[in-house]
């Protein structure tokens, strides 16, 4: 996910986990602390100037958050549902405010 991340010079990269998967959450944790600890996620990575933030997102999640407009709704805490008028998330990304 770091490389993918580095090749499209993203800032913030999201791992989004259902809540029912508590061993995969505690695992997770872990491994992002360690990679913060180790240099190799937060700011500055590794001394290239490059900084990535990538916060583990655990959600009740249902099988529409495979939609990724219901996704990117589900990490703004707003309910997973598809959106269905513009902007179009690819041109706005998530977060991006939109008409209700």
């Amino acid at each position: 996910m770091i490389v993918s991340a580095y090749a499209i010079q993203a800032e913030v990269a999201y791992i989004f986990l259902r809540q029912e998967y508590t061993r995969a959450a505690r695992l997770l944790t872990r491994a992002i602390a360690e990679a913060y600890d180790a240099g190799y996620l937060g700011r500055n990575i590794l001394g290239t100037g490059y900084s990535l933030y990538l916060p583990l997102h655990i959600s009740a999640g249902r099988y529409i958050c495979g939609e990724e407009t219901a996704l990117l709704n589900a990490l703004e805490g707003k309910r997973a549902t598809p959106r269905s008028k513009p902007p179009s998330h690819r041109s706005v990304g998530c977060g991006a405010n939109r008409r209700s």
